[in-house]
């Protein structure tokens, strides 16, 4: 890497971050959309390859590794490994992974109107477990961004919710081509009630994020299991002006619960550590507690 690149991520690494993201996932998918209109010179069935979706997927986790290494170098791929496999997390909050997309799901169907025994009876649910593991797959590149890179190093210089707030606007802008792209699913979503179904999600992310202790192996799970119920729906887009009123609820129950300032019930929010002590050793992450005005590490 050259020098002056690296020392304007190093100077900038948020900023860096997303730039990088963007552009990786947006050169990749912008094609595919553009294709599905015809607009030229994307009417080339090539621009509408399976692999430009994967690639752009990996947008988020690729610009974290690349950001990463430029204020680490090789031991920032530790530090993101080491956060994606943090596994010893209290119960309840693995409970919560699985089980909190699932209670969602359920109160906007009903709220919607679209839940009923029938619904349930022919839910695809054979199809669950590959669709999971296809998921899973999916959020580890997007989680080792949003939450692993970038949320706690907003978190060092905003509250929990703004930094969820900022977080949960850009993850849904960066969806966008998906949004223009008359192949997927997603083009067919009213825009404004899934973008507030987006930014309301990422309160709950970080949430879980900060009272997981910074694991970014639960929001993976989280991540994969409210993507695989959301397939349960035989009609997605109708459902989701009332996930959008259900997200937005629980979000505003949760900021006012545990508070604006941490989202967590210890009053603590997780950091990145070189944001308040560039000259520290490269630790996992710290957790913030302003009441004391320090960071206390964390394993």
């Amino acid at each position: 890497m050259k020098a002056p690149v690296r020392a304007w991520m190093t100077g900038n690494p948020v900023l860096a971050f997303y730039v990088l993201a963007f552009a990786i996932t947006w050169l990749a998918w912008f094609p595919a959309a553009a294709q599905s209109h015809g607009v030229p010179p994307f009417t080339s069935p090539i621009f509408a390859n399976p692999v430009l979706f994967i690639v752009g997927g990996l947008g988020p986790g690729v610009a974290a590794v690349v950001v990463m290494r430029a204020l680490h170098g090789e031991a920032g791929d530790q530090r993101l490994l080491a956060a994606l496999w943090r596994w010893r997390v209290k119960i309840v909050w693995w409970v919560v992974a699985v089980f909190a997309p699932i209670a969602v799901w359920l109160a906007a169907a009903g709220l919607g109107g679209t839940l009923s025994s029938d619904t349930v009876r022919r839910a695809p649910w054979l199809a669950l477990l590959p669709s999971l593991l296809l998921y899973l797959l999916q959020a580890v590149p997007e989680e080792v961004g949003w939450r692993g890179f970038a949320l706690p190093r907003l978190q060092a210089r905003y509250s929990a919710l703004t930094a969820s707030l900022i977080v949960g606007v850009l993850w849904a802008l960066w969806h966008l081509p998906l949004l223009v792209d008359n192949r997927n699913v997603m083009s067919q979503y009213p825009l404004g009630a899934w973008s507030v179904a987006t930014v309301a999600a990422a309160v709950l992310y970080t949430w879980l994020f900060n009272n997981a202790r910074g694991s970014v192996l639960i929001v993976v799970v989280f991540h994969a299991m409210s993507n695989t119920v959301g397939g349960l729906a035989p009609d997605r887009a109708a459902d989701v002006v009332s996930d959008a009123m259900v997200q937005a609820v629980l979000a505003a129950i949760i900021a006012v619960v545990f508070g604006a300032t941490h989202l967590s019930r210890r009053r603590e929010r997780v950091i990145a550590d070189e944001v308040t002590n560039p000259a520290s050793e490269p630790s996992v992450e710290r957790q913030g507690k302003e009441q004391r005005g320090r960071s206390s590490a964390y394993q």
